[in-house]
């Protein structure tokens, strides 16, 4: 069947009024076929059966580990091109002292007012500087 065909071919008397009670003429979007509010009695169908909406709505709770119970050692890696000075080298510890916070912060739920605090701190157990021009 041509679209032209399709197109000819007027609504029924029931699509005619869902087309007017939507205000699909009136050039309004439409999200699908709904129960209308001054409908009484008039149910949306149920997605699934009560047992089976049920099994899918509950979420069980997990065991979780204590906040803070999970300590990982974290090691960085300076590279630089050169061998770095004593200044250099403290600043490079102030750098990293300043992204251990960030991460404890973020993983303890410090950084916001809804954050979640984890299991998990990052403890620094070491620094290595190598020194590589390429």
């Amino acid at each position: 069947m041509s679209s032209s065909a399709v197109s000819a071919v007027a609504p029924s008397a029931g699509a005619a009024q869902c087309i007017a009670d939507s205000g699909a003429d009136s050039g309004a979007t439409n999200s699908g076929a709904r129960v209308r509010d001054d409908v009484k009695g008039a149910q949306e169908p149920k997605l699934y059966p009560d047992n089976e909406a049920n099994a899918y709505g509950v979420i069980k709770d997990s065991p979780r580990m204590p906040n803070g119970s999970v300590l990982i050692p974290t090691v960085f890696h300076v590279v630089s091109d050169h061998q770095l000075s004593a200044t250099e080298r403290t600043r490079w510890e102030t750098l990293i002292a300043a992204q251990m916070k960030v991460l404890n912060d973020s993983f303890s739920g410090q950084t916001a007012p809804n954050a979640a605090n984890s299991p998990f701190r990052f403890d620094l157990t070491h620094i290595t500087y190598t020194v590589n021009a390429e």
